[in-house]
Parts: structure tokens; C-alpha cells; sequence
């Protein structure tokens, strides 16, 4: 019933707006390229805000890369193109403009004038090549269009008109590929969060509806604004986009747990998360081969998140790894200070290193130990730093003094104290009593 009803709704607006406005939707095409190259020109600014729901069509047409409709007739192209080299210049500029309202999709038909025996005509076709290119020759020029056009979504449209453009357009959307990595330059952000933002509950919808069929890129995109909006940015943004209405995208975002999606599944772990059936999922994806990136990010989020044994092991297990990356990530992991009381789980298990011949991993593991809280944690942390006090590697014994010291700050137990009476060893009680006389001094 409710799908039939989110289909319905989908179905409700249509892809692209009606032939007759795609005219002046593609006429703002190189309005938009031009406000890329020279973004603080104040007259292309003006008329892309200015043009609201019709400038906003045009930049998801340049953001999808669609073709952009039927071509013109060829043979109008030709005589239009003749006009070029006119006598008159407003004759030459009125097929100029002519031939920029077609947009892009007249680049075809534009190349073929490209050696036109008149000099005046050859200039102008190039610059027409140039400026209609949806795959712009100046390097960089795509990046800051995205840049550019995410700033104005973000501070300067009106929240409505970007939501009516969104809903035509969202199945569209979730079409692009790929996005760019930094925030501030993807523009199908705020495209997205606009429904997210909806009081409307069937505009939230529409995103889930969208999701499970969305190409990697506009998923990534997806999975995000469903969690947070664009409420992270770290940018001043307008206030519409900080009222995040609740709506649970959860169940969506399970579906999405496919390693053979490496971003898109790392989006999905961080929305999905809370659903009941989530720890099971990821306990399934344990028991599968999956990136690396992948991988870590399961496991963190299991042990750190959920104190989950299963991913512990695994962490444990991996601590015995040949791989440096794969024991860097189990020990950073199994230490990490959201687990900083769980000592008397961890430490026992860091134990074969702290005692093993690999120096640089024992060194490693030896740094750890002053993440720990807790009387039971940091009476163990203590132990086995305290060993080091007396190694005969300097690094070592440099890293044990600071190790206590922190744990000794933490004021959960009198470190300096307590090794005195338990340490293992008479030099390290000395070198405890040492250290303890030194702090002392320097406070």
C-alpha cells in the first residue's frame, strides 16, 4: 500500500519540466558556466538567483549530464549559423543568441560549422563550442561550478524553490555517478536535503523511494542527507536548513550493506544504524571478504558502538596480523577511548605484544595504555607500563614515564603510589619512586 502510494507520488511530478520551458532552461546552461569562471561577477549571479526554478533545472541538467532533448533542425542550425557573419552586428548577435537558447545539444550540429570559410562565422562557432560544452575545456571549471552553485543552494535560493525543482527532478538525480568528495562542492547536498527538510512527509519519502536504485555517487549523497541534512556543515548556512524533521531512513539504509559498494556501504553503516536487525547485518558482513575501508569501518563501529565481542575477537585476532595496516587498525581500535573502561577486556589481550620480540609494535601498544579510566583498567595499564621503566631501550623507558604519568593524572588511583607497593620487581619500585619524587618536584 504505501509503496503503491510512493509510486504515485513519484509518478505525480514529472522528470523534466514541460518542452515548452526547455528553451529557457538551456539558455541558462552557459550562464551557469560563465558564473564558474568568473564567480564574483554580481550580473551572472543576479540572473541564475534570478531565474529561480529555471536556473536551478539547468544545473541539474549540467549535473546529470543528460542529454538535454531533441536536437534542432539542421538545416535551421546552418541558416542560423550564416547569420553569424552577418553584415549588421545586431543581426550577428541575435543568431548568437539564438543558437546559445538551444543549448547544449546543438554542439553536434555547432561542429560541423566549426571551418566555415567566413573568419567572423569560425570565431564565433568557436566560442559558441567553448561556452555550450558541457564538458568545459578549462581544467577545474566543473569543480567550480559545483563549488559556486552549492554556496547558492546553500545560503542564497529560497528553500521552496529548490524543493519544488528536487521533487521533479530526484529520480534524475540519484543518477549521477559520482560525486566530489568535499562537501562544499556537491551540489546534489542540498538538492537532496531540501526534501529531507520537507514538513512533508511524502517529499522525505521520496528519497527512500529513490535510494535502493541510485548510482553510487548520488547514493553516498543520499544515505547522508538522510541521517544529518546538511545540519554538519561546518559553513554558515541559511537557517531553513537547520530544522531537521524526524523521519527514520533506517530500514532503507540496511539494504544498502554491500561491501561491492565500498563508499555507499560505509554511508549505509553510519545511517543504519540503531535498527534492530543492524548488529546481525554487520555480524554478516564479518563472515564475508570486504575492502579494507570497509572492514575497518565494521569492526569500529561494532566494538566501539556496541562493545560487541564478535568484532573484538576479530580486532584480537588481527593483532597476530603480518599486515602492519591490519594490526595499526585492531590495536588504535581495541584502545580507542570510547572503550577506555573496558581494561580488564583489552589489556590481558595486548599482553603477548607488550612481551613479544617485535619492537616497533611493542612500542606501539606501549603508547596505548594511557587511553585507559577506571581503577581496574588503570591498575592494569599501570602494570604493564610500569615493565618498561627498567627496559634497556631508551624510547621504551621515555614512553613508560609518560604513560604513568597521564594515568596518575587521571586521579582515579595513586599510580606512582600503587607501583611502589605492587610493583613487580624491586628496580621498578625504585624507578616508580623515582619518577614519583620527579612529578613531585616539578609541581
Amino acid at each position: 500500500m504505501c509503496t503503491a502510494i510512493l509510486v504515485a507520488v513519484l509518478s505525480a511530478y514529472p522528470a523534466q519540466p514541460p518542452n515548452e520551458a526547455r528553451h529557457a532552461v538551456k539558455g541558462f546552461h552557459p550562464i551557469w558556466w560563465n558564473l564558474a569562471r568568473y564567480p564574483d561577477d554580481p550580473i551572472f549571479r543576479a540572473r541564475i538567483l534570478n531565474g529561480g526554478e529555471t536556473a536551478l533545472e539547468a544545473l541539474i541538467d549540467l549535473l546529470c549530464g543528460e542529454d538535454l532533448g531533441e536536437p534542432p533542425d539542421a538545416e535551421k542550425v546552418a541558416a542560423i549559423v550564416e547569420q553569424l557573419g552577418a553584415v549588421k552586428f545586431r543581426d550577428r548577435e541575435k543568431a548568437h543568441r539564438e543558437l546559445v537558447s538551444f543549448g547544449a545539444v546543438v554542439l553536434p550540429l555547432l561542429k560541423r560549422h566549426a571551418n566555415h570559410p567566413d573568419a567572423e562565422v569560425r570565431r564565433r562557432v568557436a566560442g559558441l563550442l567553448t561556452t555550450l560544452s558541457r564538458v568545459p575545456p578549462e581544467e577545474g571549471l566543473f569543480l567550480r561550478l559545483e563549488s559556486i552553485a552549492t554556496s547558492l543552494l546553500e545560503t542564497r535560493f529560497p528553500l521552496d524553490q529548490i524543493q519544488n525543482v528536487a521533487r521533479r527532478n530526484v529520480r534524475r538525480m540519484a543518477q549521477v555517478e559520482q560525486v566530489n568528495g568535499n562537501w562544499g562542492e556537491r551540489p546534489l547536498g542540498p538538492l537532496f536535503a531540501s526534501l529531507r527538510m520537507s514538513a512533508n512527509v511524502q517529499d522525505r519519502d521520496l528519497l527512500a523511494q529513490v535510494l535502493p536504485k541510485a548510482k553510487d555517487g548520488a547514493a553516498e549523497v543520499l544515505l547522508s542527507v538522510m541521517r544529518d541534512g546538511i545540519s554538519t556543515r561546518t559553513v554558515r548556512v541559511a537557517e531553513h536548513w537547520k530544522k531537521l524533521p524526524r523521519h527514520d531512513y533506517r530500514a532503507a539504509a540496511l539494504k544498502l550493506l554491500d561491501p561491492a559498494r565500498p563508499t555507499v556501504c560505509i554511508q549505509a553503516i553510519y545511517t543504519a544504524q540503531g535498527h534492530p536487525k543492524f548488529v546481525s547485518h554487520l555480524h554478516a558482513l564479518l563472515d564475508k571478504p570486504m575492502p579494507a575501508r570497509v572492514y575497518e569501518v565494521v569492526t569500529f563501529v561494532l566494538w566501539c558502538y556496541y562493545a560487541d565481542s564478535k568484532a573484538r575477537d576479530v580486532l584480537v585476532r588481527d593483532l597476530n596480523s603480518e599486515d602492519d595496516e591490519r594490526f595499526d587498525h585492531a590495536l588504535c581500535t581495541l584502545t580507542d577511548h570510547t572503550r577506555q573502561y573496558e581494561g580488564a577486556q583489552i589489556i590481558p589481550k595486548l599482553r603477548p605484544i607488550l612481551r613479544g620480540n617485535n619492537a616497533k609494535r611493542r612500542l606501539q601498544t606501549l603508547e596505548r595504555l594511557d587511553r585507559y579510566l577506571g581503577k581496574q583498567s588503570i591498575e592494569l595499564a599501570a602494570g604493564e607500563a610500569a615493565r618498561f621503566l627498567t627496559s634497556i631501550i631508551v624510547e621504551e623507558r621515555q614512553t613508560a614515564e609518560r604513560v604513568l604519568k597521564r594515568l596518575h593524572e587521571t586521579r582515579w588511583l595513586d599510580v606512582y603510589g600503587l607501583l611502589q607497593q605492587k610493583g613487580e620487581t624491586e628496580s621498578i619500585r625504585q624507578a616508580a619512586a623515582e619518577l614519583a619524587k620527579v612529578n613531585a618536584t616539578k609541581k
